[in-house]
């Protein structure tokens, strides 16, 4: 299948060809999460401990509502085929994946964190009970300065 591996740190994309997760594992080595779908179906992976380490690299899409920036590189593959059981190729050209794409520094990217640190960024929710706060931005601003969990 083809896909794109987006190197933060570089601020490049790249043409790869994949076979399954465990190949997207070598651009998001701490685990794939869903950082986006696009419209078209293309998915945006990105590494799952991105929050969880002290910041390098940061990018955020453009379009993402809330903006939330990414803290690691990044990988595009496409969406489920209709079988369920495999993934089609990413349908975006590099030049179109470039323009959905914003580059930050890290410090450009703490300041959203920053700027959000009081509110709820990991919630849990059971039956008809309001949503409880797990966790606030603050949380991951702090690790991401070069801090500790909690």
């Amino acid at each position: 299948m083809k896909g794109y591996a987006i190197d933060a740190g570089a601020r490049t994309i790249k043409p790869v060809e994949y076979q399954d997760f465990t190949t997207m594992l070598e651009y998001c080595p701490g685990g794939i999460c869903v950082g986006h779908i696009f419209k078209n179906g293309d998915v945006l992976y990105v590494d799952e401990t991105g929050l969880l380490r002290p910041a390098t690299v940061a990018f955020r899409i453009k379009k993402r509502v809330d903006g939330q920036p990414m803290m690691s590189n990044g990988f595009l593959g496409g969406p489920d085929a209709p079988d369920g059981e495999s993934t089609l190729d990413a349908g975006m050209t590099v030049a179109e994946l470039e323009n959905e794409i914003e580059w930050l520094t890290v410090q450009q990217a703490l300041g959203w964190f920053r700027a959000r640190a009081h509110k709820g960024a990991q919630f849990i929710k059971s039956g008809d009970e309001p949503a409880q706060v797990l966790n606030t931005w603050a949380t991951y601003l702090k690790i991401l300065e070069g801090g500790m969990w909690r």
